[in-house]
């Protein structure tokens, strides 16, 4: 007479001692067993996805604060340029103003010395 095994364990003989419950309870281990890491795994992915997506917006926030860095550099990079321009346009329209008036003193100079 045999008892209902699971259909993994039907080619094993009757053994001494060995009931079919106690292959049952085998096969329910060996099947805990096997579901284990299939249950894990996807745990672990999650895991690690959770991790690499925590990395991947470290990264982000990290390469978004350097171009804001350099943006600002940028930024102030264009501003020294434009002050600098604007110190040399004074510089010249002093020099322009400058020659014209000495231009014009020493002119108006000579036409008294003239009269």
């Amino acid at each position: 007479t045999h008892t209902a095994l699971p259909p993994c364990f039907s080619y094993f003989p009757p053994l001494h001692g060995f009931t079919a419950f106690s292959l049952s309870s085998l096969s329910f281990i060996l099947y805990v067993c096997f579901l284990i890491p299939v249950i894990s795994a996807p745990l672990i992915s999650l895991f690690f996805v959770s991790t690499l997506q925590m990395m991947e917006k470290a990264d982000f926030s990290n390469l978004k604060a350097e171009l804001i860095t350099t943006e600002k550099k940028v930024e102030t990079m264009f501003a020294d340029f434009r002050t600098e321009m604007q110190v040399i346009e004074n510089r010249l329209m002093k020099f322009v103003i400058g020659g014209i008036g000495t231009v014009a003193a020493v002119l108006l100079a000579y036409l008294r010395l003239i009269k």
